[in-house]
């Protein structure tokens, strides 16, 4: 049995994972339920006769359960996902190996500042706007052999929730 709670005065979750308890139905925490019991938080600290087992079994289900991931644009988990190993889509966000693409859609190619790109795109004349991007995304070696990039999207339908959440990134 796991129960979760948050502790509003640290804005930390924890979790207490019942690791055995003669009465599985009387599990609910109270004092002298007969249950042992592990406390659980998110710096991985345990307290209580628990093991790493319930530790695991605490992060597996508190992973599978979070409300926030279930509301997450899916534009926004795809790109963080497929993305946002090289680029940042955030306002002052950090330059990876990629350029930060807030408000990319509209800018001028090849000239994000604090970037430094291939010789290519240095010399694009154009702005990305969603066509291109859905493009860039197919393939991002069409069109600019050259580029650093290596990115090949075939899903037209997962190009596009990328380009929709780059497109509100202003």
């Amino acid at each position: 049995m796991l129960m979760a709670s948050k502790d509003a005065r640290h804005r930390t979750h924890a979790a207490a994972v019942v690791d055995d308890c003669p009465e599985p139905s009387r599990a609910v925490g109270a004092p002298g339920d007969g249950c042992r019991y592990s406390a659980v938080n998110l710096t991985g600290h345990m307290r209580g006769g628990g093991s790493w087992r319930a530790l695991l079994l605490a992060a597996l289900i508190m992973s599978g359960g979070n409300a926030r991931a279930a509301e997450e644009d899916p534009g926004r988990a795809l790109f963080k996902r497929s993305c946002g190993i090289c680029h940042t889509a955030e306002r002052g966000g950090a330059s990876l190996s990629g350029p930060n693409l807030f408000a990319v859609v509209g800018r001028q190619a090849g000239r994000a500042p604090s970037f430094r790109y291939s010789p290519s795109l240095e010399k694009a004349n154009w702005k990305w706007n969603e066509r291109n991007l859905d493009i860039w995304l197919a393939n991002s070696r069409d069109g600019h052999p050259s580029t650093d990039m290596v990115y090949r999207q075939p899903n037209p339908e997962k190009r596009a929730l990328i380009v929709q959440y780059l497109n509100k990134m202003k």
